[in-house]
């Protein structure tokens, strides 16, 4: 029973290295996560959560920024999915540190609708910090709430790697049961 566990142990492992293997070949579509947890204001405390999607085809050593056109964003905020397209400029930008994760994000709205809310987030330089803001309207446009909080990129596992970790999970189980019943 023994040597059957070490046998599926093993075929995880490979399985897992040859599909990291298949998707670092080929350029593909990556979305990188990022939540933004307010400081200050009445939402301090809230959290809210967004996604950037691009083509990995741009990484490479150095930070990267990607312009309108190079990537699509989702940000749900107070019950609203807002998109690239609802930039208040036309021009919304993400920074892509060498690792591919979100470094920051150029993005203004002023929306009119619910939320009414003018939001935004400012590029960072060196580190991610203080680059959210937010102002809430009631309806004469009078400034009801305005706040701040940090922009952090949240890590997701690749599919292959989540895949690889699961076999080997079931694999290392498996091999202790059959270890404790020998």
């Amino acid at each position: 029973m023994y040597t059957s566990a070490r046998h599926f142990l093993l075929a995880g492992i490979v399985l897992g290295l040859s599909l990291t293997a298949a998707n670092a070949a080929e350029a593909a579509s990556i979305t990188r996560e990022f939540q933004v947890a307010i400081a200050s204001g009445d939402l301090a405390g809230e959290t809210f959560f967004g996604g950037v999607t691009y083509d990995d085809s741009v990484l490479g050593d150095d930070t990267v920024v990607l312009f309108p056109g190079e990537f699509s964003l989702t940000f749900d905020f107070l019950g609203t999915t807002f998109t690239e397209a609802d930039d208040a400029f036309g021009f919304a930008t993400v920074e892509v540190g060498e690792s591919g994760h979100i470094r920051g994000v150029g993005y203004t709205v002023d929306s009119v609708d619910s939320p009414n809310a003018f939001f935004g987030f400012a590029p960072s330089d060196d580190s991610i910090g203080d680059d959210f803001f937010y102002e809430l309207f009631d309806a004469t446009g009078a400034v009801i709430d305005a706040g701040s909080g940090t922009l952090a990129s949240v890590s997701v596992p690749e599919p292959a790697t989540a895949v690889a970790l699961g076999i080997l999970g079931l694999g290392a189980l498996v091999g202790c049961k059959s270890c404790q019943t020998a």
